[in-house]
């Protein structure tokens, strides 16, 4: 009965935000320094692994708290904003606003 109560807020559960926000942050940390170097997640091209992140990236861009993380990583940043720029991801790019669940 909770579960489905949450679901149907409008507001964000703050408890289970803060919950996560230190392990974001360390994944955020791993995530800028592994595409430093290269500008790719994995070698020295665009790869599956880069297609795999950019989604994720593009979501956590939408919430402040993730806007707050990329800020704080200028690699990361960069590389997500370099990358969002190709063809394929604007044609692929995820809508706008919360994802619609299904029941």
């Amino acid at each position: 009965m909770l579960t489905s109560l949450r679901l149907n807020r409008c507001e964000p559960d703050r408890v289970a935000i803060e919950s996560v926000l230190p392990d974001l942050h360390r994944q955020i940390i791993v995530l800028d320094a592994a595409v430093k170097e290269t500008g790719y997640l994995a070698g020295n091209q665009f790869s599956f692994a880069d297609i795999n992140l950019m989604p994720i990236l593009h979501r956590l861009s939408l919430t402040p708290e993730g806007k707050d993380a990329l800020a704080g990583a200028p690699s990361l940043s960069m590389y997500y904003e370099q990358h969002a720029k190709r063809a394929s991801f604007q044609r692929t790019c995820p809508p706008e606003g919360p994802p619609v669940r299904s029941n």
